[in-house]
């Protein structure tokens, strides 16, 4: 429970009220509405006996986590009365929680997972302890919210240009004699500035563009640890052989427009780069 303290803003927090403990497998007696579990509040409508489970107290403990990290209670801002908390656990529907009063979204997660009206659906302790939160891997769901944050993209999985439709423009080959931009060829507008700023040609070396691209992200410490990832799988070398030349091995821009489509214009760069390695690697994140 949270008490006033004068010399803090936002009170203390107490662990009390240990009246009604006991152990797993024992009959539940007595409950504190405040913390107590849904399916606690029915056994006890209905006159049934409902056995302690660790459901119960991970609801418990969602409900704790709730109010210290958004500063109100599951119930709102309003002190509820006791019909009011009967009410909002007895609902078929979820509890309604916002991830905007929530300073940090892997809490968010955690907190709606472990309000779960459902027993059978709530965090259990074994998965609590692989989240993210505890972890240093990146959730999917966590990612995504973050993505949508920075990108404010609906469906960044289409293979439409931003105009609507696939466009396919033939690129020329290199000519001494004339001046060609091909920066205009490259369709993700961050790198095709990148382009431009170093007047490179139709291709260029895996080494240079993996530098500029490190120069470029440099104030993106985070998609700056999965450019190497990104660039193994969305620009791999072409055979093991030329592994040993890595840094002189040419990179056209086709390639290019395949690893940062044009839909990618829409989202800065290390945006996409993490999009593409973690949303499309889940095999390496914690769900």
């Amino acid at each position: 429970m949270q008490f006033a303290c004068p010399h803090q803003e936002q009170g203390i927090w107490k662990l009390i009220d240990f009246d009604c403990a006991c152990k797993v497998g024992q009959p539940v007696r007595g409950l504190t509405l405040d913390y107590c579990a849904p399916e606690v509040l029915h056994a006890t409508r209905a006159g049934k006996t409902l056995m302690a489970t660790h459901a119960l107290d991970m609801f418990s403990c969602g409900q704790i986590i709730h109010w210290m990290a958004s500063s109100t209670p599951i119930w709102g801002k309003e002190e509820a009365t006791d019909a009011v908390m009967a009410h909002m656990l007895c609902q078929d529907s979820e509890f309604s929680i916002s991830s905007s009063t929530f300073t940090q979204l892997p809490v968010y997660h955690l907190v709606v997972e472990l309000l779960r009206k459902d027993p059978a659906k709530r965090l259990t302790l074994k998965a609590l302890q692989k989240k993210s939160y505890f972890q240093s891997t990146l959730d999917t769901r966590v990612v995504s919210d973050l993505l949508k944050q920075r990108l404010a993209i609906e469906d960044i999985d289409t293979d439409e240009d931003e105009e609507g439709g696939a466009e396919t423009v033939m690129i020329p080959e290199e000519n001494d004699s004339i001046f060609i931009n091909f920066s205009r060829y490259v369709h993700h507008r961050g790198l095709r500035r990148i382009w431009s700023t170093n007047g490179w040609g139709r291709q260029i070396s895996r080494g240079i563009l993996i530098e500029a691209l490190k120069n470029y992200l440099a104030v993106d410490t985070t998609a700056l640890k999965a450019l190497d990832e990104f660039m193994d799988k969305f620009l791999p070398l072409s055979s093991e052989e030329e592994v040993s030349i890595a840094t002189g091995e040419p990179v056209t821009i086709e390639r290019i427009n395949q690893a940062f489509p044009k839909i990618a214009s829409k989202c800065p760069l290390g945006s996409w780069i993490l999009h593409q390695v973690y949303l499309k690697s889940q095999s390496r994140i914690y769900m």
